[in-house]
């Protein structure tokens, strides 16, 4: 059974197939509520992850995974946990080449 074959739980719903998503969130406590055992559960079954997350918010990012019981400094290590840092429009960036921050 390849990767893509397994079901995933996502708050509550089995998911199956490819397993990426967009959501949107009212908050950033919310966020992390419904997304930190997804990403988790990811890890654990060896998956890789890329984290878009505006520079002020990476340590926070970082400690709310952490609290979650991923190792962070592992899968980031490894190449599992790929994070990077978005542009914000203070950075000079010409807005349709950055990576724009949503939270």
């Amino acid at each position: 059974m390849g990767a893509s074959d397994r079901s995933v739980q996502f708050d509550g719903s089995a998911l199956g197939g490819q397993h990426h998503m967009c959501a949107f969130f009212n908050s950033l406590d919310e966020q992390h509520r419904v997304l930190r055992p997804f990403i988790k559960d990811g890890f654990d079954r060896g998956e890789k992850a890329l984290h878009i997350v505006d520079p002020e918010l990476r340590d926070e990012h970082l400690k709310r995974l952490g609290e979650a019981g991923i190792d962070v400094e592992r899968t980031m290590a490894s190449g599992q946990l790929d994070v990077r840092l978005c542009r914000t429009r203070t950075s000079g960036e010409i807005a349709s080449t950055r990576t724009p921050c949503w939270a």
